[in-house]
């Protein structure tokens, strides 16, 4: 398919498929990811079945502010503000207890939620336009290298319909950080923030 170029209306677009419960493809700073609707039960799992997702492995979601990710968890700790009002937007997962308006199938029956607020504005625009958080695993089959440009996308999911925004900044995915105040932050995943700027 033809990818229009990323104007209002290519954004009012993508959200019309995230309202209709599709799944669409968009650029942030580290790689290009698939977007559905985070609340949705029946876009999560189209999702899961056009990712090839294996069972067990959760979905990080991204919010456009931490007023949005909030309320998606049970509590928001001062170490995540700290965190977050550094951070954010950027490369970096806050993984806490999720709230009970997070669908299980999100987290894959875990108890905790990944939050990132992405530093990518045609990601940001997204969000704000489509008014709820976003699942958002990388734009590839599960197993296959991380996408940095449309054409990456393109290759791996022809039909979809994707925000084209030129390479990702950073190629690398976010670092995913487990906020513990019982035993200590921990990585859960490397990726573009190292451990001594998060203070580990």
């Amino acid at each position: 398919m033809t990818t229009p170029p990323v104007d209002r209306a290519s954004i009012d677009a993508a959200v019309a498929r995230l309202r209709a419960g599709e799944v669409v493809a968009f650029p942030t700073e580290t790689v290009y990811g698939l977007a559905a609707d985070a609340l949705n039960q029946a876009a999560i799992a189209r999702l899961i079945s056009l990712k090839g997702r294996p069972d067990g492995k959760p979905f990080s979601v991204l919010v456009a502010d931490i007023d949005a990710a909030r309320a998606l968890v049970e509590d928001w700790p001062d170490r995540a503000d700290i965190l977050a009002s550094r951070y954010w937007p950027g490369p970096l997962t806050i993984v806490l207890p999720k709230s009970h308006a997070v669908p299980d199938a999100v987290t894959a029956g875990s108890s905790n939620i990944g939050l990132r607020c992405p530093d990518h504005p045609v990601a940001l625009e997204l969000i704000r336009a489509f008014g709820n958080p976003i699942a958002a695993p990388s734009a590839n089959k599960s197993g296959s290298p991380e996408p940095r440009t449309a054409c990456d996308v393109r290759a791996a999911f022809p039909d979809l319909f994707i925000l084209d925004a030129g390479p990702c900044a950073l190629g690398t995915p976010s670092t995913v950080l487990l906020i513990d105040d019982d035993r200590g932050d921990r990585i859960l995943r490397a990726g573009a923030l190292s451990p001594q700027q998060l203070g580990l």
